[in-house]
């Protein structure tokens, strides 16, 4: 009898807790598509002004949103999360079920931990959403609209270029240079065009000024750059002082591999605005 009754009350348990999971599942449900139903018309109307203009139709319109869809849905989430557990919370007190649930032997700290597995059971799904989903789907969202407008990414977020820092070590694993990295033209399929490479010593003092057209990534070697004009400055002896035959040197190369650990990925990621950057995408932006 005793393992009966223990039998029955966990399996009361068990389908209150399904019965409690499934409102409040229902609820945040609910609100979500009512939030994203309201942001997605606001980023539609949104884009209203540009549709004819440079060649960016309703069809782009409606992908560049439909694509930002996952980054909506992880920025309005928590609200979601929060106002439907308070609204199913609410329903339930409302309609004495909460009585029903503690004369079935559900403690208030049964309660607690069952809507704590709620909650960490949203949180698993916002941040699978935030760091799987979104940055992907957010960076095909901007290249649909560059490409439909035919706009680099320079041209939207950086009136000079793309700037990249690349530190330069030596074998021993200290810094031997330090170089600035401005790309002028970087296209959404992070093709790259004039390029200035601005080399410094570990003193930061300049080296060589190397200034490019096109860059083109060889895996594993660096980049293939052409039409090179590399300037070379005289360095200054240990006692800071210039030797005699010290000269600045100017020299032209059709092409030039430029060997760098800087991947075409950074380029990419230049795409997703930083608070929508998945965390190793992230990293790799502040590095």
């Amino acid at each position: 009898a005793r393992l009966l009754a223990q039998g029955t009350h966990s399996h009361a348990m068990r389908t209150l807790r399904r019965y409690l999971w499934k409102e409040v599942a229902a609820a945040t449900a609910f609100v979500l598509f009512a939030l994203l139903s309201l942001f997605t018309f606001f980023d539609l109307v949104a884009q209203l002004d540009e549709i004819g203009q440079r060649g960016f139709l309703l069809r782009h319109a409606l992908a560049y949103v439909a694509f930002t869809l996952p980054s909506r849905t992880y920025e309005v989430m928590p609200i979601a999360a929060l106002i439907g557990t308070i609204y199913a919370l609410s329903k339930l007190a409302a309609n004495s079920e909460f009585t029903i649930m503690r004369v079935s032997g559900m403690s208030t700290r049964r309660l607690l931990m069952n809507l704590l597995g709620i909650g960490m059971l949203m949180v698993g799904l916002t941040f699978l959403l935030g760091e799987v989903i979104s940055p992907p789907s957010e960076r095909l969202a901007q290249q649909t609209r560059l490409k439909a407008r035919g706009s680099q990414i320079s041209v939207r977020d950086f009136r000079s270029g793309v700037w990249v820092r690349d530190v330069v070590k030596d074998p021993a694993g200290g810094v031997s240079a330090f170089r600035f990295i401005n790309v002028r033209q970087v296209s959404p399929d992070v093709g790259t065009k004039d390029w200035r490479i601005i080399e410094f010593d570990r003193d930061y003092r300049l080296r060589s000024i190397l200034r490019g057209n096109i860059g083109t990534y060889v895996p594993g070697a660096g980049w293939e750059l052409t039409e090179v004009v590399e300037t070379r400055v005289p360095q200054l002896s240990t006692d800071a002082s210039l030797p005699a035959d010290a000269k600045t040197e100017v020299l032209t190369h059709p092409t030039l591999l430029w060997r760098s650990e800087l991947k075409p990925d950074i380029f990419g990621v230049l795409l997703v605005q930083p608070e929508r950057m998945a965390g190793w995408d992230l990293i790799q932006y502040i590095r």
